[in-house]
C-alpha cells in the first residue's frame, strides 16, 4: 500500500478543525481547532512521511567498518540511529 506522495502540512481550517495537505489536494482533517490535543494530532498526522523515510534511513544504516574495533562501531551507528529518531520525534511533536 502506497501513501500520498510529498510534504504533508499542517493548515486552519476555519472553525472546522486542522488540516493536512500535500499542496495539491487534502489528505486528512484532525478534529474541530477548540480542542489543544487536535493540533497535535494533525502535527502528527502531517509528519507521516518523515517518520517513514527516519525509520527507511534507519533501516539502511550501516555500520562503519572504519572503526578499529567493534565497540566503536556500533557506538558510531547507535549515535546515527538516535539523531535520527530524535529529530523525527522532534518533528512529530510539532519541534521542529
Amino acid at each position: 500500500m502506497k501513501h500520498t506522495k510529498g510534504k504533508w502540512n499542517l493548515f486552519l481550517q476555519d472553525d472546522n478543525g486542522f488540516g493536512i495537505t500535500n499542496g495539491d489536494s487534502v489528505i486528512a482533517i484532525a478534529g474541530e481547532n477548540d480542542l489543544p490535543e487536535n493540533e497535535a494530532n494533525a502535527i502528527l498526522i502531517a509528519s507521516a512521511p518523515e517518520l517513514i523515510e527516519a525509520l527507511q534511513s534507519i533501516n539502511d544504516l550501516k555500520v562503519n567498518l572504519g572503526f578499529p574495533d567493534r565497540q566503536t562501531q556500533w557506538q558510531d551507528w547507535a549515535k546515527k540511529v538516535g539523531r535520527i529518531a530524535r529529530e523525527a520525534i522532534a518533528k512529530a511533536e510539532g519541534g521542529i
